[in-house]
């Protein structure tokens, strides 16, 4: 059977079209939601099955993206509540809002790091793959 240059044209509209609407609107949607990078997107896209989050009660990532550089412990508290875990040493804390259920889940991190005078340095939000 010889596939005629209109019925290529067709099967092309028809692949590229299923293609768009698994691939890239995944990919975006989560690229927006999450504030994601194209990686991180990606890989959420790719590992979605395998994903499990645990959240910290109340939290959502739009109070977490308001967390800023500088601000105080107890500023953080106040905007997003108690963190799942704490993990302090030598240089600081790490506060842990999100974690897997499962040892082997792939989950959304969110992380605040504490200087040692509890100032926020840095945060971070990825999907992390385990």
């Amino acid at each position: 059977m010889k596939i005629l240059p209109e019925n290529k044209t067709l099967l092309f509209l028809a692949i590229f079209t299923t293609l768009f609407f698994c691939i890239a609107i995944p990919l975006i949607y989560n690229m927006l939601k999450y504030k994601y990078t194209f990686s991180d997107a990606g890989l959420r896209l790719l590992f979605y099955l395998d994903e499990d989050t645990e959240w910290a009660k109340g939290l959502s990532d739009n109070q977490f993206f308001k967390i800023q550089t500088g601000m105080s412990k107890g500023q953080v508290l106040h905007l997003v509540g108690k963190p799942l875990s704490k993990y302090c040493y030598e240089k600081g804390c790490t506060w842990t809002y999100t974690w897997q259920r499962k040892p082997t889940n792939d989950y959304d991190r969110r992380e605040v790091l504490l200087d040692t005078q509890g100032y926020v340095v840095n945060k971070r939000h990825e999907f992390f793959i385990d």
